[in-house]
């Protein structure tokens, strides 16, 4: 796309100041040569919404060993971890740590689960609570130190958890610092930017909103829809009333998809030993193939011998 559309792209950079001069928006950048001003008709923000954690302000939350942001699951093999969080990234981080061999706890600081919880994150999450393979403690506060973390639980105890790793998972939000660093006003809540919807420029003339910074959640903007953005910052008002189109969910799907949630939860969880995690599509799975047809399908002669760990075959 760079290459294609020879987009002036301008690496390791970073956005210092904006103000509004003669008409026009300049920008004062930081790089690695010194500051640098540029001057343009239009500033469009689209930083994005991960970079900025949402801090659990509780003792150790800095340590070494507390991420916010998940890396690689087999770095925990065989260690203690303990996951702070109940949404979506939470649980398939514990999913996907408990699979590749680590011990792992998760901790929620609400009594269940909420409904958007992804449909076949929750039944895989419930097996696992059931047969014992991932604890999880519910309506907790927490605390970290250097080995261990320390809860107390709904019920008031107090219980020290041992803690190799521990991955504070509690959301994020936008950079709201740069944009009231730039002017940008904010309703009363003070989480979300006052704009003009239907072209995306923001309090500030000239100064557009794009991606995530639009909405406060995530949940309110992402791929599916805030791809249109484009059209609504740079397009005419064919192009902007098409955007809105697009932008707005399509309800049979987003509905059916709820539906099957709902059945799923209501299924309830499978009793342990049950064997299995998430439903499966369901489907007759193709006949596993012998002989000849075996030989066939990797590929070599009926009549040929071929050994290797992939593929079994025999003389025809």
């Amino acid at each position: 796309m760079v290459r294609a559309e020879k987009l002036a792209v301008q690496p390791y950079t970073r956005l210092v100041h904006a103000e509004r001069r003669d008409g026009r928006i300049e920008c004062t950048l930081g790089t690695g040569a010194g500051p640098q001003t540029v001057r343009c008709e239009r500033l469009v923000l689209a930083t994005g919404y991960f970079d900025h954690a949402n801090l659990l302000d509780v003792p150790g939350e800095l340590l070494p060993h507390v991420s916010h942001w998940f890396d690689e699951p087999h770095r925990t093999a065989g260690l203690d971890v303990v996951i702070i969080g109940g949404k979506n990234s939470a649980v398939e981080t514990a999913l996907q740590c408990f699979r590749a061999g680590a011990r792992v706890t998760l901790m929620y600081r609400r009594e269940a689960f909420k409904p958007s919880l992804k449909y076949w994150l929750r039944p895989d999450l419930e097996n696992r609570i059931a047969a014992g393979e991932i604890a999880a403690h519910m309506g907790a506060e927490v605390a970290i130190t250097p080995t261990d973390v320390r809860i107390r639980t709904a019920d008031g105890e107090a219980v020290d958890l041992p803690a190799d790793r521990v991955y504070a998972l509690t959301g994020y939000h936008p950079d709201f610092a740069l944009q009231r660093q730039l002017g940008i006003e904010f309703d009363e809540a003070g989480d979300r930017p006052l704009m003009n919807a239907e072209t995306l420029e923001s309090s500030v003339p000239g100064i557009y909103l794009a991606g995530v910074l639009v909405g406060r959640f995530i949940s309110e903007v992402f791929i599916e829809n805030g791809r249109y953005d484009g059209e609504k910052i740079f397009g005419d008002v064919a192009s902007r009333h098409a955007a809105e189109q697009k932008h707005r969910p399509r309800r049979g799907r987003w509905a059916s998809s709820a539906a099957r949630s709902a059945e799923v939860v209501a299924a309830g969880p499978r009793a342990p030993g049950a064997g299995g995690s998430a439903p499966r599509p369901r489907g007759r799975r193709p006949a596993p193939t012998r002989g000849r047809s075996a030989q066939a399908a990797c590929g070599t002669p009926a009549t040929s011998t071929l050994r290797g760990p992939g593929c079994r075959s025999r003389r025809g």
